[in-house]
């Protein structure tokens, strides 16, 4: 059964995890026959390489922060959300910008060593900011670090400084090849509620009535699930619940006409989720697995 698959935490569940995105890419162009030309292609093959590199940061997080029991439930839940949302690699700049931010978040979560957190903040803060240049709303990430700021690095003052420090050196760098290719500087060109116009189809309010409820299920059964977790542990769920609300207010935040946008909620739901999965038993853990697989099969042919 696929649960014992992925209750052990094996390499060779990395490159399942990367088939399921490979897979999700193929049925995707198969249902979609406009697709054909080499450079569209083409491109769609980079952003699922980018995809794959995220899945690999994916599980070096949660490896890194035990954030699971020796599982790789992180890993699956991640890679079957891009199955939700036949768009989301042809949202190119959306791939990208999640995948930066992941790399943020990786130094963000990391903050409770306490060690080298001056460098960790300041390359978060990078991070978020390159993350921004793609889709300049994750700039709002901002949030979730100086909330692991007050979490573990808050008795330094200058630790709270270190952030504006790092998007300067950026934002200059940024602004100036802006000037210099096109002649104008501009940022923050997708902040609307263009989200909230999504609701278009019957599948789209399917799908956001879906996630919403996963949403809700995962933060309301989270004090339970983590009661058993260390003490530290427990800081960095709520560092995760932190993370995930400021990817929803990110969703609404954004001018982007696809719900796509919710490739930002797909880290942190997943390490949510996969908690309330390791307390299930086998057989249930393979049911539910399976269910979300048939809720992907059955979304890409509506």
């Amino acid at each position: 059964m696929i649960a014992s698959i992925f209750n052990k935490s094996k390499p060779i569940n990395l490159v399942l995890a990367g088939l399921l995105v490979l897979i999700s890419f193929l049925t995707n162009q198969i249902l979609d026959l406009e697709v054909v030309d080499a450079t569209t292609v083409g491109k769609l093959l980079f952003a699922t390489a980018i995809v794959i590199f995220s899945i690999f940061a994916v599980d070096f997080i949660a490896k890194k922060n035990a954030l699971s029991d020796q599982n790789s439930f992180i890993i699956l839940l991640f890679a079957l959300f891009f199955g939700f949302f036949e768009d989301a690699l042809n949202n190119f700049n959306l791939v990208i910008a999640n995948a930066f931010v992941l790399l943020a978040l990786r130094k963000i979560i990391s903050l409770k060593s306490e060690l080298n957190t001056t460098k960790k903040i300041f390359d978060a803060a990078l991070w978020i900011a390159v993350a921004s240049l793609f889709h300049s709303v994750a700039i709002i990430y901002l949030l979730a670090l100086y909330i692991g700021i007050l979490l573990y690095a808050s008795n330094y003052y200058k630790n709270w400084l270190v952030p504006i420090v790092s998007l300067f050196i950026v934002f200059v760098i940024a602004s100036t090849g802006q000037l210099f290719f096109w002649g104008e500087i501009s940022y923050f060109k997708e902040v609307s509620f263009q989200f909230l116009l999504n609701f278009n189809s019957f599948k789209n309010i399917l799908l956001l009535a879906l996630f919403v409820t996963l949403i809700i299920i995962g933060l309301f059964l989270l004090p339970v699930n983590v009661r058993e977790k260390t003490k530290k542990n427990k800081s960095t769920y709520l560092l995760v619940s932190v993370i995930l609300l400021v990817s929803v207010l990110l969703s609404f935040l954004s001018n982007t006409e696809s719900l796509s946008i919710l490739i930002f909620t797909y880290f942190p739901l997943s390490c949510i989720l996969s908690v309330f999965l390791e307390r299930l038993n086998n057989t249930i853990q393979s049911i539910s697995i399976y269910v979300l697989m048939l809720i992907v099969l059955g979304i890409n042919f509506l």
